[in-house]
């Protein structure tokens, strides 16, 4: 592996990159709009039934 080479980085979501001060420099506008569109898609941990036996 030559020095240049990078490892690819994991994804991150939109609002821990937010949270992370934008390392990136991604537009903040649009890093604001997809952490929105992350929290409305995200399911809701409550509605989850353990399996029963």
């Amino acid at each position: 592996m030559k020095e240049d080479d990078k490892m690819p980085q994991p994804a991150k979501s939109a609002k821990l990159r937010l949270l992370q001060k934008n390392p990136n420099k991604k537009n903040t506008k649009i890093l604001k709009q997809q952490a929105e569109a992350e929290e409305r898609i995200r399911m809701k941990s409550d509605e989850i039934n353990a399996p029963s036996k």
